[in-house]
Order: C-alpha cells, then structure tokens, then sequence
C-alpha cells in the first residue's frame, strides 16, 4: 500500500481510514483528522469528560451506555480503564433508566446545553393537563 498524506489511523479504535484537509475530503468534519467515525469521537469525549468531570456522571453513563463499545480491545489501555470505571460505578449506583439526558445543540452560538428529564414527572405533568 502506498502511503497518502490522507493516510490516518484513528486515535481511539487505531483503524486505517483516509481523510485530509484538500477539496477531495472537504464534506467531512474536521473532527476525522483524530476519528475514523462519530462513534470513536463520542467515545473519546465521553472518557476525557469522565476524567475531567466536564458533565454528570449520570449523563456521561446515558451516553457511554448509546454508543458502540464493541472494539474496546482495541481502544487505548487508559481509555479501556475509564470505560470499566464507568460500568462499575453505573452498576454500583444503579442510575435510573427512567433519567434521560437531551442534548440541544443551539447552532447559532454552537453551544450545548444538557437537559434531565424524568419521563414520570413528564407523564404526570401531561394528566394534570388534561
């Protein structure tokens, strides 16, 4: 195989993919200059977040929980580490499934904003209304 400069191996799976920043690539993220997928790019922001406590736990778990963790052999050891130390502290604590996390994306200010809501307190809340 000749090597390219759009040759890349993703920073958290290590899969081979072709990306750079030329007109051939330009309707991809920039992001995919680490990622081969969007998956890999949560996955690495859910375990930097877990580390920094940038978010709840609860939440970092609901999104850990909604993304694909089937190559974690071959993610990075420390990554593998915090991806454990999450589960076991989800499986300790028993976070409700009933606590959903929104994500609200203001493309204006490209801000994000985390929301919990409580499907009972929302199903009560619509029979009060009628």
């Amino acid at each position: 195989m000749v090597k390219t400069r759009a040759d890349r191996y993703c920073t958290v799976c290590g899969d081979h993919y072709l990306y750079c920043r030329c007109q051939e690539y330009e309707n991809m993220e920039p992001w995919h200059d680490a990622y081969c997928s969007e998956n890999c790019k949560n996955l690495y922001n859910i375990t930097a977040g877990w580390i920094n406590n940038w978010l709840d736990k609860e939440v970092e778990i609901t999104r850990l929980e909604k993304s694909d963790v089937s190559k974690i052999k071959k993610f990075p050891q420390w990554m593998q580490d915090v991806i454990k130390e999450m589960k076991d502290y989800n499986s300790e604590n028993n976070i409700p499934v009933d606590v959903i996390d929104q994500v609200i994306n203001d493309n204006k200010n490209n801000e994000r904003t985390i929301k919990k809501i409580d499907p009972k307190k929302v199903r009560n809340e619509s029979k009060k209304e009628k």
